[in-house]
């Protein structure tokens, strides 16, 4: 036999009294949409950081700081090297996708 007990509780400003009752059963996480779309955005952000510390490591992105004595000026300064970036996109694009799609030929009558 199992009793449930149901308590008032009043709401503020509303000068209804509800009552609340327990449920029976196992508790179940509910689903938020926001949540989600932050975890989301945080592997995004993780996967984007990867990329950016690769760069650095393989030397295509190049950050360094500069200083002119004469002109008293600091400044920093941001490099991408193309031709470093691209055979390694291409590399990838060969071992995901089978090849690039300019360099792929396609059988005639068939579409992609």
């Amino acid at each position: 036999m199992r009793l449930v007990a149901t308590t008032p509780v009043k709401l503020v400003g509303s000068g209804r009294a509800h009552s609340r009752q327990r449920r029976a059963g196992p508790v179940t996480p509910s689903t938020n949409r926001g949540e989600t779309i932050i975890r989301l955005l945080f592997v995004l952000l993780l996967l984007g950081g990867s990329m950016v510390e690769v760069g650095f490591y393989r030397g295509s992105f190049r950050f360094k700081s500069t200083y002119n004595p004469e002109a008293g000026r600091e400044g920093f300064q941001f490099e991408i090297d193309h031709n470093k970036i691209e055979p390694d996109v291409g590399t990838v694009q060969e071992k995901i996708g089978g090849g690039g799609i300019q360099s792929e030929e396609k059988p005639k009558g068939q579409h992609p």
